[in-house]
């Protein structure tokens, strides 16, 4: 073996035991933002959720930082089963925000029922296909996230309700005035 190949294997090898996530790195404090419970998870749950770090990070994708925040205020809510404090709000009136809410949570709690008429509501929205693509693709890996982050919060500390209101209220307008979730 030469030493350039023992040199890759070793930085293969660091890869593979270090995190974007660590405490304190930009990727492990937005995710904290986004998810409550994010910092209670224990680093090899960190390392298998390296793959998310760019979904994560608002400068990556074609998504802009208000898009992923929508994608993981719904998110949270369904995992949680409410809103919770702390957890990323949908901006009142953003367009964007009430879409992307609706698609993820249509994505997320019945994935069967999904049809064209649901991306095309994106793509009236404004959404490019790529960005229909990485809404689809961020919405699946924030709620591996996001279920992970719930698990480990700590339970001692009871979870408050948002104050801003139910998240299908807020997306209302992303059907013309219908529920997104159908009850």
């Amino acid at each position: 073996m030469t030493t350039s190949e023992r040199e890759a294997r070793r930085a293969e090898r660091t890869r593979a035991t270090t995190s974007s996530f660590q405490p304190a790195s930009s990727g492990w404090l937005r995710a904290c933002q986004l998810f409550p419970g994010f910092a209670a998870l224990p680093t090899p749950v960190l390392i298998s959720l390296e793959r998310y770090a760019d979904l994560v990070d608002p400068a990556a994708g074609p998504l802009h930082a208000t898009d992923r925040e929508a994608i993981a205020a719904a998110v949270v809510e369904l995992v949680a089963g409410r809103p919770v404090v702390g957890a990323p709000v949908i901006a009142l009136g953003s367009t964007r925000g009430a879409a992307l809410a609706g698609f993820t949570t249509r994505l997320i709690d019945g994935p069967s029922d999904l049809d064209h008429a649901d991306l095309d509501r994106l793509r009236r929205t404004g959404f490019s296909a790529d960005e229909v693509r990485a809404a689809a693709e961020t919405a699946i890996a924030f709620h591996v996230v996001a279920a992970l982050a719930h698990a480990a919060a700590p339970r001692d500390v009871p979870a408050g309700v948002a104050s801003r209101g139910n998240l299908a209220a807020l997306m209302e307008d992303a059907r013309g005035g219908d529920p997104v979730r159908a009850a």
